[in-house]
């Protein structure tokens, strides 16, 4: 058997998710649909993140095996073809069979774009969370981000769909900064994410730049992981998976080409310039 790593990029708009489902639109089901027609048999595929519905990912990753050797460029070539529009590959590697994108990965950063101005935006509703009209305490925000960096009980803010009992992680970074002509980004970094992780902490952290809560709120939260929740849910379609790294020896395919990237069908990507590192 011969092991393979997919680069890929997707607008979650349209999907239900990564993960397969007995019923709906996937994009991990949508991938091995068109890896079973180049293959002629079931290809199953395993990703890096089980990113929730409506979820963007620019740096996806996925393995997959099958018994013969393949040209990889050509292989880029034709999924793009069979993928619907809304799915693009942009690299493949040839991988060992140790290597797994999910238990392997050293990081993911994900990141929540956050609308503000005066009035909405209909091109960057797909992609981010539009507050028009509204004035965020940035500071505020930035004190917030401060405590939610390092390793906590990020109990509060998860919804409890998740497999493991633990709920203990390790945020490496948590970050706002402008966006000239948009409004916020907020990036969050680390090893694993629970269920809604990312939107709650986004969700709380508008909170707080709302002035609805504050900083010691967030203490608590993180102080007592059972006695509260912490903000809303922030819509999906803010948030886009940007960066995934692995450790030695799968360290050299991580780094992301800039865009443009030459192996895509269409020649751009699908995931808007303000996105670009």
């Amino acid at each position: 058997m011969r092991w393979f790593r997919l680069d890929l990029e997707y607008d979650g708009t349209e999907f239900l998710g990564w993960q397969r489902q007995p019923e709906g639109r996937t994009v991990q089901r949508t991938l091995e649909e068109a890896l079973s027609r180049i293959f002629g048999g079931e290809t199953p595929v395993d990703g890096a993140a089980r990113t929730d519905a409506g979820v963007h990912a620019a740096a996806q990753c996925a393995r997959f095996c099958v018994e013969r050797p393949i040209p990889l460029k050509g292989l880029v070539y034709r999924l793009n073809e069979l993928l619907p529009r809304d799915v693009s590959v942009w690299r493949a590697w040839e991988a060992e069979e140790a290597f797994h994108p999910r238990y392997g990965v050293q990081s993911k950063t994900y990141t929540y774009l956050l609308r503000t101005g005066p009035c909405r935006s209909p091109l960057s509703e797909r992609y981010t969370w539009q507050l028009w009209g509204e004035s965020l305490d940035l500071e505020a925000m930035r004190r917030a981000c401060s405590l939610l960096e390092g390793e906590h009980d990020f109990r509060s803010f998860s919804r409890g769909k998740d497999a493991e009992d633990c709920t203990v992680r390790r945020l490496d970074l948590c970050t706002i900064q402008p966006v000239e002509g948009l409004g916020w980004r907020v990036d969050l970094k680390g090893r694993g994410f629970l269920y809604r992780m990312a939107r709650m902490i986004v969700g709380t952290l508008v909170e707080v730049g709302r002035r609805r809560s504050d900083s010691d709120a967030v203490q608590r939260l993180l102080d007592d992981p059972v006695g509260g929740s912490g903000g809303p849910t922030a819509p999906a379609q803010g948030l886009c998976l940007t960066e995934i790294l692995y450790p030695p020896p799968w360290d050299e395919a991580s780094a992301r080409p800039r865009w443009p990237f030459s192996s895509c069908r269409r020649g751009f990507s699908l995931i808007p310039w303000i996105l670009e590192p």
